[in-house]
């Protein structure tokens, strides 16, 4: 059926429109807290069924601890999601260069495995940092924990 969804707050204004599309409308988006109003409206001589659906997911937090270490060894990083979850991490990377500041070095996926995933990190020269974000699952939200140092090795 072709068909608008429009999405308000409860004071009107809009918050997202899946109008004017050829087939089906869909409408993907993350809210906050609070009420919402969902209109479907159907285009002239247009006939058939539609459906709402909605997906909510706890809320997460995500925490990085940084195993010790001695002078020239690797270093362990393991990122936690609170609560426990299925789902991936990202782990992200950055050297500090003197000139130009913090710099991407890269990203690396892992599986989270009752809430934890761990990341083993070579040698290098030099200050750098780690940070972890939880992608999230169909039942848990995405988070991101913070920047942590990872000490000279």
């Amino acid at each position: 059926m072709p068909s608008d969804l429009l999405l308000l707050t409860m004071t009107g204004a809009k918050v997202a429109c899946a109008c004017d599309v050829r087939a089906s409308s869909e409408l993907v988006k993350r809210l906050g807290t609070g009420s919402y109003l969902a209109i479907v409206r159907g285009r002239p001589g247009a006939t058939g069924r539609y459906a709402i659906s909605l997906r909510l997911r706890r809320p997460t937090t995500v925490g990085v601890r940084i195993a010790p270490t001695g002078q020239g060894r690797a270093v362990t990083v393991a990122a936690t999601v609170s609560p426990k979850a299925g789902g991936r991490f990202t782990f992200e990377l950055q050297r500090f260069d003197a000139l130009s500041g913090w710099q991407f070095s890269r990203a690396s996926r892992r599986t989270a495995v009752a809430g934890k995933a761990r990341l083993v990190i070579p040698p290098a020269q030099g200050r750098w940092r780690i940070r972890a974000r939880y992608t999230g699952s169909l039942g848990a939200s995405p988070s991101t924990g913070g920047w942590v140092l990872i000490p000279a090795r």
